[in-house]
């Protein structure tokens, strides 16, 4: 299952997004970031719109050439569905749902 480990509320673009994440996860050495871990991302469908700061480039796009694992829906669920799928996913400090 995945895990939440962090939150990145100051995120204004997705290169600062991606920027951000490689330093909290990954290891700076010799001028470029190292991946210690596999990241996975769960974007939304949204992110393969072409309406991120580089216009040729999708979100999701950009995210899969930072190196991170990428699973996006091809179309966006009902808000009451993705918001009762996240809820469900949450656990308790013991493990339990």
């Amino acid at each position: 299952l995945p895990h939440a480990v962090d939150e990145i509320v100051n995120g204004y673009d997705t290169p600062d997004m991606i920027r951000q994440i490689k330093e909290r996860f990954w290891l700076y050495a010799d001028g470029e970031y190292r991946p210690t871990r596999q990241i996975r991302i769960y974007p939304d469908a949204s992110g393969d719109s072409r309406k991120s700061v580089r216009a040729s480039e999708t979100d999701i796009a950009l995210l899969k050439q930072a190196g991170f694992v990428v699973s996006a829906p091809a179309a966006n669920p009902p808000v009451k569905d993705r918001i009762n799928s996240m809820n469900a996913m949450f656990c308790n400090a013991k493990g339990e749902r």
